[in-house]
């Protein structure tokens, strides 16, 4: 009797879970229905707006499975192949938080962040460390240039292109959103005040550049033990 009882509780786990798989399932496809993206946006346009031009396998929060997807820096955009020729948008929502890419091209997440211009902003970082809710990220920019018409029969016209953009760093603690990497001592300081002396301490000993990516990283090494 207790094996009968306990075969149908198995049952009933194994359906149920079939079931969250087809609700989400169908529920990610209706919104990507709605978000198709655009095929002619680059199409007299040189270069590329992808970080790698190919799909690669991915892992995306609340979805069962691996997805064929790939990051559109220009757009800040995260497109999914459809297997049928076609492709969609992933939605820009709390659900789909994390992207992460199996062949080690990244793990993105969907964070608020304040970036270089000032602008509060919603999109996609790149994780670059994780620690007791310390974060380090990197933002992978592709700028497009606009065609120009010659001004003078001297001149020749200009075709629209696409170029990597400057990098940019974020780092991000607990209950905050994400802000650009402090770029000196002193403005490091003033988002840890009370932490003033560890910092300094910290500083003097193991000196890490606050502009390459391998002392941003020691240093929020660092931060994340504070």
């Amino acid at each position: 009797m207790k094996k009968i009882f306990f075969t149908a509780l198995t049952l009933t786990a194994i359906n149920l879970n079939a079931q969250v798989s087809v609700n989400l399932a169908n529920r990610i496809n209706t919104e990507l229905l709605a978000n198709k993206t655009s095929s002619n946006r680059y199409e007299k346009v040189s270069g590329s707006p992808y970080l790698y031009e190919s799909f690669g396998l991915a892992k995306i929060s609340s979805l069962p499975g691996e997805v064929l997807v790939r990051y559109n820096a220009e757009l800040d955009e995260i497109e999914i192949d459809n297997g049928d020729g076609k492709k969609y948008l992933l939605p820009k929502s709390e659900d789909y938080k994390t992207v992460e890419l199996k062949n080690g091209q990244g793990k993105f997440i969907l964070e608020r962040y304040s970036d270089a211009s000032g602008s509060d902003s919603y999109g996609y970082l790149i994780e670059k460390f994780a620690k007791n809710e310390t974060k380090f990220y990197k933002r992978e920019k592709i700028k497009l240039i606009q065609a120009k018409t010659a001004e003078s029969s001297y001149s020749q016209d200009t075709p629209a292109k696409l170029i990597k953009g400057n990098e940019e760093y974020y780092l991000k603690t607990k209950d905050k959103n994400a802000e650009l990497f402090p770029n000196s001592k002193k403005k490091l300081i003033a988002l840890f005040p009370e932490k003033k002396s560890e910092i300094e301490s910290f500083l003097k000993d193991k000196n890490p550049s606050f502009k390459k990516e391998e002392g941003m990283t020691q240093i929020t090494e660092f931060i994340a033990t504070l």
